[in-house]
């Protein structure tokens, strides 16, 4: 439920990923990260 719909609120999004040489994961990751930005317009 959009309570403000005229007011943005900015909240800090974090993207944890364990210590793991994995090529693969870290593919995810940057591609999760792209696609965030995009979604949030950034």
């Amino acid at each position: 439920m959009d309570l403000a719909p005229e007011r943005a609120v900015d909240v800090a999004l974090y993207w944890q990923q364990w210590k793991l040489d994995s090529p693969s994961l870290a593919e995810v990751a940057e591609a999760v990260g792209r696609a965030a930005g995009r979604a949030l317009g950034r």
